[in-house]
């Protein structure tokens, strides 16, 4: 059954014509329970995640505004479930609200339904010794720090920039992500092991960054910065094509590397994840939605008709914003996801992006690109094969159709990350060099 025609949760729990007018009803059931004051600047969405235990993150559109003081408000959506017990504890003890004409728990940040102290990573007097105890083992003291949000996941993870100072003058910058209670000590497992499976390697392509301690509290892990660029801001420059070229070096090696993770993912875990974020977008409407079902029961057809490939070691969330690529190599970063699957998922990601650069206009095309970097995969690891390769570029791009059509600055690129999609499961792009 299509996903359009499947009745969901989120469409579910909020009123029809809440669905139509999206972040605007959002920022005005905020005022409509005291929890914001009218006049106040609207909030408009920043990100969404179909996950249940994952909300929509809204961000508030006064420039310049801070994290925290009324900046994000994260929308936890219940449908016809019963509230989970984080939802309930959170509510009675204050950090959060439930508005009854949503079916939603709403919460301010630094507030989160899984992830604790928060506000603890802001504030400077809390931090300083915490941090200092944490990187215990190196000479001086530190005599202050300053911190910066980078990314920020409800009830996923929060990524902060850090740096320490000595009285000196001298210091250093590490970065800290804090993760659910429990999820840092998988992190720490699946680090070892990449760092293990690499330390084999006569000359690696793919590094990660290094662990330089964790902060329990916070239930938190430190990371040594790596001063290389992401390869999203070389994409359009004219080193783009070399760094593309090791990119698809890097991914060949951690496909090879023979990490012996357990979490598998495979094209039927695939398709529901395409289906959740088809549910999650029609919360907000979308003038393409029969087109949206139309892909994904095309995208269902196909893959009955696929046959399954050797899995191997796999990033998950392979692309652009996740390699920093320097001296001929890359770092590879946010391994949470990591698990064993077929190749071509990661691969099909990654050309995904590259085609929504190219939309994006971050780039003037992709299909250069593209096809540099599946010859230099397959001259170092093995053979993508073409059907399961532009099938997992299909369902990329359909996921990421979702994904944009609810991030208002981008919300006009669905229409032609919808039609490549298409075009990827017809076979009309080409991704490979002809012989």
């Amino acid at each position: 059954m299509s996903p359009m025609s499947a009745s969901s949760s989120l469409a579910q729990a909020i009123p029809a014509g809440e669905l139509r007018t999206g972040a605007d009803s959002l920022s005005e059931a905020l005022v409509r329970a005291g929890l914001r004051r009218p006049g106040s600047p609207p909030l408009i969405l920043e990100r969404g995640w179909p996950l249940p235990k994952i909300p929509l993150l809204l961000r508030c559109s006064e420039p310049g505004i801070e994290a925290g003081d009324d900046a994000w408000w994260s929308f936890y959506f219940l449908g016809s479930g019963k509230i989970p017990f984080v939802c309930r504890s959170a509510v009675q003890n204050g950090q959060a609200t439930y508005l009854s004409e949503l079916n939603a728990i709403a919460h301010r940040f630094p507030s989160d339904l899984q992830l604790d102290h928060l506000d603890e990573t802001l504030s400077r007097r809390t931090a300083l010794p915490l941090l200092s105890r944490a990187l215990a083992e190196e000479k001086g003291v530190w005599h202050s720090v300053k911190g910066r949000i980078l990314g920020y996941k409800p009830s996923r993870r929060l990524t902060v920039k850090f740096r320490l100072t000595r009285k000196d003058g001298s210091g250093r910058t590490l970065y800290a992500k804090l993760l659910p209670a429990g999820v840092d000590d998988e992190a720490i497992q699946v680090q070892r092991q990449v760092e293990s499976v690499l330390g084999d390697i006569r000359e690696p392509w793919l590094a990660v960054p290094r662990l330089v301690g964790r902060v329990p509290s916070w239930d938190a892990l430190l990371w040594k910065r790596v001063p290389d660029p992401p390869l999203f801001a070389i994409l359009g420059t004219s080193d783009g094509h070399e760094a593309v070229a090791a990119a698809a070096c890097g991914l060949a090696q951690l496909h090879s590397s023979g990490a012996p993770w357990q979490r598998t993912h495979d094209r039927r875990r695939e398709l529901e994840t395409v289906r959740q974020w088809i549910e999650a977008a029609s919360v907000f409407g979308s003038p393409h939605s029969e087109l949206v079902g139309r892909s994904f029961d095309r995208l269902e057809e196909v893959s009955s008709r696929l046959g399954d490939g050797a899995p191997a070691p796999s990033h998950r969330d392979f692309y652009d914003k996740q390699v920093l690529v320097g001296n001929g190599g890359c770092t590879l970063l946010d391994l949470e996801v990591a698990c064993l699957a077929e190749p071509e998922l990661d691969a099909g990601n990654f050309l995904a992006h590259l085609l929504l650069r190219s939309m994006q206009g971050r780039i003037p095309s992709a299909s250069a690109l593209c096809e540099r970097f599946v010859d230099r995969y397959q001259m170092n690891s093995r053979r993508l094969e073409p059907s399961r390769l532009r099938w997992y570029l299909a369902s990329s791009l359909l996921r990421l159709a979702c994904v944009y059509s609810m991030r208002q600055e981008w919300s006009g690129l669905e229409a032609g990350l919808l039609q490549a999609c298409h075009e990827a499961l017809e076979g009309e792009i080409r991704l490979q060099r002809s012989s």
